[in-house]
C-alpha cells in the first residue's frame, strides 16, 4: 500500500527556507522579530534576550553556563533553531565555536522592545464602520467558512451553499489535494484524505505553505506575503481596518484569505474593510501551541462503538472516512470502527497513526483527561488490522544460480551490492537474488565475467549462441513468406470470384498481365515450382546450421513472463551445462531445467 505523508510547517519553518537575502530583509520589519522571537523555543528565547546588549561575540562554553544542569539536549535543539533563522551567526570555528546575534534582527529588535512598534495601518474609528461583529459572531463565522471549505473538498454536494473559490486557492487543492479527471467529479487524492485528519492549525499551515509556494508562480515575492501574513497576526481580532491601506498583491491576498475564514470583508457606503478573526490572530503561534486547539467531541469505547457529540455535518463526513456512521441524532452521531471501514480508509493512503492521532486530539472532556484516552484495545487493533496488508512486500527481483566458479558468483554478488539491488544471497550454494531494477546492468557484467572464465577455461560463450542468432531470424522471415505465398495461391484456387477483391485497375495493364500469363503458364508454374523448392531448402538448411556446434540455448537472454521448457536441437545436442541459471525468485529450478528470466 503506498504511504504518502503530507508535512505541515508553520511560518517558522517557512522563514528558515528562505535565502539569507530575503531573512535580512524580513528582519527590517520589527514586527516580524518580535513573532520570530514569540515562536522560539524557551531556551532560544533565553538566549536571544541575553545577548540582545551583547555586541562581542560569545563563545559555546559561556552559553553552556546559562544552562541548568538537564539542558544539555534543549541546548542543542534551541542553537540549531537560531542557526537555521539566521538569529545566530557562527563567527570562528577554529579555536572556539562563537556565536553573536544577526545585526539587522538585533537593532530592530532592540528598537522594538525600547520604543514600541506602529503597525502600517490603525483601526478605523466606530463612526465610519457599520456594527462590527461581535468576537462570538467572529469565531462562529471563522468556524464556518473553515467547516465549509473541508466539507467542499470531500463532498461539494454536502455544502450548503455554493462556494466559489479563487483561482489561486483551486490551483493549492489541485496541487496535491484533490485530483480530477476528464468528464469526472474532484476526488481526494491521498494527501487529501490524510489532509482532512490533521489538527486545525496543522491544516491551516498545510494550505497557507502551499498559498506562499504558489505565489513565486505568479511573480509575487515570498518574502512580502510572509512579513504581510506575520503583520496580520499582531492586528487586533475584531478591529476594522481600511483595505485602500494594502497593496494590490496584498488585497488580492486577503480576498483568499477570507475563503479560508481568516478575515472577514465588510462594505461601507464609501469604504471598505477587513475584519480579522482569531485564525489570523494566531498565526504565529506554534503548531505545538494546544491552547488554540478546540474541545474534542469523539467518545471511543471498548467495543469499538464510537459516540460523536457534534451536529457538524463536517464532523459526520470525516468519520466516515474510517468508521461505519450508523445513524445520526440532532447532535449526536453513532458509528463504528470496522476491520471493512479501516481496510477502505488504509487504501485511501490514510495510515493507522493518522486514525489515533485524530482520535486522541479530538477526545471528548470527559474521557481527554484519562489515560489513555482511546482504549488500548482499540488503537492496538488499528494498527494490526494495517500490518495485515503489509505482511508480504511484493518487489520484482531475478535469480541467479549456478556460477561457475566462486571467483565469478562473488563478483556478481559485489556487482550488486555496489549498485543497491542485492536482496539475498546463499554464499554456500552460490545463489544470488536481485531487484529487477538492475537486471539489464547485471546482465551485462555477467557476460562480461562469463567470457572471461570461458577464456580462460577453454569453453564456448554466450557469443556462440548470437552468432547463430541470423539463422533463427532467417528461418522465420522465410517461413512467414511461404505461410502469406500458400495463403494467396488457396485463395486463388479455392475463390472463383477472387479478381472481385482486387481494386478496379482503370488503366487495363492488370488484365495485359492476366492474358500474358495464361498465355505462358507452363513457365509460370515452373518458376513458381522453383520458388517453392528453394524457400523450403532455405528452412531446412537453416535448421541444420543451427542444430550443428554446442546447444547455447540456455544462454539466451529472454525477459517473458513465464519460463518456456527447454529447445533441443532437432539434430544432434552437443549441449554442455550451462555454466549459471538466472531463472525465477521463487521456486528455485532444478539442474536439468533451462533457465529463464522471469519477474
Amino acid at each position: 500500500m503506498p504511504q504518502v505523508k503530507i508535512i505541515a510547517k508553520n511560518f517558522m519553518d517557512m522563514v528558515a527556507s528562505l535565502p539569507a537575502i530575503k531573512l535580512d530583509m524580513l528582519y527590517r520589519n520589527q514586527f516580524i522579530c518580535e513573532a520570530i522571537l514569540r515562536s522560539l523555543p524557551p531556551l532560544a528565547k533565553k538566549y536571544v534576550l541575553q545577548m540582545l546588549y551583547i555586541d562581542v561575540p560569545v563563545t559555546s562554553k559561556s552559553l553552556m553556563e546559562w544552562l541548568l544542569a538537564d539542558g544539555s539536549s534543549k541546548h542543542k535543539v534551541a542553537i540549531d533553531r537560531l542557526i537555521q533563522l539566521r538569529i545566530l551567526e557562527v563567527v570562528d570555528r577554529k579555536k572556539e565555536t562563537t556565536y553573536k546575534l544577526n545585526p539587522t534582527f538585533q537593532t530592530n529588535l532592540r528598537k522594538h522592545l525600547v520604543y514600541g512598534g506602529i503597525l502600517p495601518r490603525e483601526p478605523m474609528p466606530s463612526s465610519v464602520t457599520a456594527r462590527l461583529p461581535t468576537v462570538e459572531e467572529l469565531d462562529e463565522y471563522a468556524h464556518d467558512k473553515w467547516e465549509r471549505f473541508l466539507l467542499q473538498l470531500i463532498s461539494p454536494g454536502q455544502a450548503e451553499t455554493a462556494t466559489s473559490f479563487s483561482s489561486s486557492m483551486m490551483r493549492i487543492f489541485q496541487r496535491g489535494l484533490i485530483r480530477q479527471r476528464e468528464k469526472e467529479a474532484p476526488r481526494l487524492t491521498e494527501s487529501g484524505f490524510q489532509f482532512l485528519l490533521m489538527d486545525t492549525n496543522a491544516q491551516l499551515w498545510y494550505i497557507i505553505r502551499e498559498y506562499i509556494s504558489n505565489s513565486e508562480e505568479q511573480g509575487v515575492d515570498q518574502a512580502d506575503l510572509i512579513a504581510f501574513l506575520l503583520e496580520l497576526s499582531f492586528h487586533t481580532s475584531g478591529q476594522a481596518y481600511n483595505i485602500n491601506t494594502l497593496t494590490d498583491d496584498q488585497r488580492i491576498m486577503i480576498k483568499d484569505l477570507a475563503d479560508l475564514g481568516l478575515v472577514k470583508l465588510q462594505q461601507g457606503r464609501k469604504e471598505s474593510w477587513f475584519i480579522p478573526t482569531k485564525l489570523a490572530t494566531n498565526l504565529s503561534v506554534s503548531l505545538t501551541d494546544s491552547s488554540s486547539r478546540k474541545q474534542g467531541f469523539v467518545v471511543v469505547e471498548t467495543n469499538f462503538r464510537m459516540y460523536a457529540y457534534s451536529s457538524s455535518k463536517l464532523h459526520c463526513e470525516i468519520l466516515r472516512l474510517f468508521a461505519r456512521v450508523e445513524y445520526q441524532l440532532p447532535n449526536l452521531i453513532v458509528s463504528a470502527i470496522t476491520k471493512e471501514s479501516l481496510y477502505t480508509a488504509f487504501e485511501n493512503g490514510i495510515t493507522a497513526e493518522q486514525i489515533v492521532t485524530f482520535l486522541q486530539q479530538n477526545a471528548h472532556p470527559r474521557v481527554a483527561e484519562k489515560i489513555p484516552s482511546v482504549p488500548e484495545n482499540v488503537t492496538d487493533q488499528i494498527r494490526l488490522w494495517e500490518t495485515d496488508l503489509n505482511r508480504v512486500e511484493m518487489t520484482p527481483a531475478h535469480h541467479y544460480d549456478e556460477f561457475p566458479s566462486r571467483d565469478v558468483f562473488e563478483a556478481a554478488s559485489d556487482f550488486a551490492r555496489v549498485h543497491c539491488g542485492l536482496l539475498w544471497e546463499d554464499a554456500k550454494k552460490m545463489r544470488l537474488i536481485v531487484k529487477a531494477d538492475i537486471h539489464m546492468l547485471m546482465r551485462e557484467h555477467l557476460r562480461g565475467q562469463n567470457r572471461v572464465w570461458q577464456r580462460d577455461t577453454g569453453g564456448s560463450s554466450f557469443d556462440d549462441f548470437t552468432s547463430k542468432a541470423p539463422c533463427m531470424q532467417y528461418m522465420v522471415m522465410i517461413s512467414a513468406l511461404v505461410l502469406v505465398e500458400t495463403g494467396i495461391a488457396a485463395d486463388i484456387l479455392l475463390n472463383s470470384d477472387w479478381e472481385k477483391d482486387l481494386p478496379q485497375d482503370p488503366t487495363g495493364r492488370f488484365h495485359d498481365f492476366k492474358e500474358y500469363v495464361k498465355s505462358n503458364l507452363d513457365i509460370f508454374k515452373w518458376i513458381g515450382l522453383i520458388i517453392i523448392l528453394g524457400q523450403g531448402l532455405s528452412i531446412l538448411l537453416a535448421t541444420v546450421l543451427r542444430a550443428l556446434g554446442p546447444n547455447n540455448c540456455s544462454n539466451y537472454d529472454s525477459d517473458e513472463e513465464f519460463p518456456s521448457p527447454a529447445r533441443l536441437p532437432l539434430i544432434s545436442n552437443h549441449a554442455q551445462q550451462p555454466p549459471y541459471v538466472i531463472g525465477d525468485s521463487a521456486p528455485f529450478p532444478n539442474k536439468n531445467e533451462s533457465w529463464n528470466t522471469t519477474k
